[in-house]
């Protein structure tokens, strides 16, 4: 069987909204964070390493979304 590797990102989800939580390199600043949320779609990129990109499935209102970069990486 081949080894799976983990996973880059956990998600969950409430009544709310969907959080997704990325670890990264406590080396990495924010600035080199490229994070685009869109109705239909979302792409982050840490570094040049593209973590995640892709359509989502259902629209979002891109508006209201954001991300943050916590202290715990």
């Amino acid at each position: 069987s081949k080894n799976s590797s983990p996973p880059v990102y956990k998600w969950s989800q409430d009544s709310e909204g969907v959080t997704i939580s990325f670890k990264v390199p406590e080396s990495i600043k924010k600035d080199e964070i490229t994070c685009k949320i869109q109705a239909d779609s979302l792409e982050l990129q840490v570094g040049k390493e593209v973590m995640l990109s892709g359509p989502l499935f259902a629209k979002v209102n891109s508006e209201e979304s954001m991300w943050t970069l916590d202290k715990n990486r």
